[in-house]
């Protein structure tokens, strides 16, 4: 009895946090790292993990900030917030093929999925990109997957050729 109370307590206290960021293209969070004088420093870029596990499903009911922030705090890289500066950190064509790299800096294990938002409507009455908008373009590798592994194997920078859907167009689009 005693081991199995000490088994679930061991359990309870690990809390998985994931360790990464969005390198190519740049988060919002990690723009300052290649646009020094048109973003926002953030040192901890690597730690937009949605205040963590327990506050993002136990108080927030799984929702996490666009941008990885506490979806129930101060969402300082989305419109409005401290660190949002609007810079647009790339240019690309409808139905390119982009690169995208991840640093992850503590592997937890998991997946990444990738998704695009055209923000130009949301932008022009005060709103930034939600969930909604970014589950409308789930991104897939020459391929066809659409979810790419964290494999621990392959080092802390994964890089993927992700294609962009043929009929977006956007001023501004936003890169999950």
């Amino acid at each position: 009895m005693i081991i199995y109370i000490w088994i679930i307590l061991m359990v309870k206290t690990l809390e998985i946090k994931c360790h990464g960021r969005l390198v190519v293209p740049p988060a919002r969070s990690t723009c300052w790292r290649e646009f020094p004088q048109q973003c926002k420093v953030e040192f901890n870029d690597n730690q937009m993990f949605c205040g963590g596990k327990e506050t993002q499903w136990a108080q927030n009911g799984g929702k996490c900030g666009i941008c990885g922030d506490n979806y129930s705090g101060p969402r300082k890289f989305e419109l409005g917030g401290v660190g949002y500066t609007g810079f647009k950190v790339r240019h690309y064509s409808q139905g390119q093929t982009i690169n995208v790299q991840v640093e992850v800096t503590a592997n937890h294990l998991g997946y990444f999925e990738f998704r695009v938002c055209n923000v130009d409507a949301l932008i022009a009455i005060g709103q930034d990109a939600n969930q909604q908008c970014l589950d409308q373009n789930l991104l897939k590798d020459e391929f066809g997957n659409s979810r790419m592994l964290a494999n621990p194997g392959l080092g802390s920078f994964y890089n993927y050729r992700l294609i962009l859907p043929p009929h977006l167009k956007c001023n501004h689009c936003v890169f999950q």
